[in-house]
């Protein structure tokens, strides 16, 4: 027999101390069995989940998830948007980005630049202040001055509230 779910939505203060980020819990009408976190990838938000977590709470879990900073409800503007990128895919991107460019969007030209001063642009063109990167060899792509142009850019973010992860 399935038990009766209750779900929740409610929101709290992010720590850059400015954005409510909306979260969602599941509780089963009975004597929980245990607790599940659930934890989205980049540019997802928890609706993507409501099934998987009813599932588990029709089983007796608790779950509990939200979208973090960046992400789902909790973006209050497209400028709050994520954003993805691999170096594997950065030429279909430049590619993307030239074909959408019009009037109003002029291209960036990366495919005009080196692939070092390409992905320094894109990092000028997108860092902002409150965001959230996640950086895998950043500096593979640069050269010791591109370098520390991009280590003053993640500075200049980082004293504005963005958060940075880089390996």
């Amino acid at each position: 027999m399935e038990q009766e779910i209750r779900r929740t939505e409610f929101t709290y203060l992010s720590s850059d101390r400015k954005t409510q980020i909306r979260a969602v819990r599941y509780e089963p009408a009975g004597e929980p069995c245990g607790i599940v976190q659930l934890t989205h990838g980049m540019i997802e938000h928890m609706d993507r989940y409501d099934a998987f977590a009813k599932y588990l709470c029709r089983n007796g879990f608790v779950v509990a998830g939200q979208d973090h900073l960046g992400h789902g409800a909790s973006v209050t503007g497209k400028e709050k948007w994520g954003y993805f990128l691999r170096a594997e895919s950065f030429y279909n991107v430049a590619t993307q980005e030239e074909e959408y460019a019009d009037a109003e969007h002029p291209s960036a030209k990366y495919h005009e630049k080196s692939h070092g001063e390409s992905f320094l642009a894109l990092a000028q063109n997108n860092l902002r202040a409150n965001g959230l990167y996640l950086f895998d060899e950043p500096e593979a792509a640069l050269s010791p001055q591109r370098q520390l142009t991009l280590l003053m850019e993640i500075y200049k973010c980082a004293k504005e509230g963005a958060q940075f992860f880089i390996v």
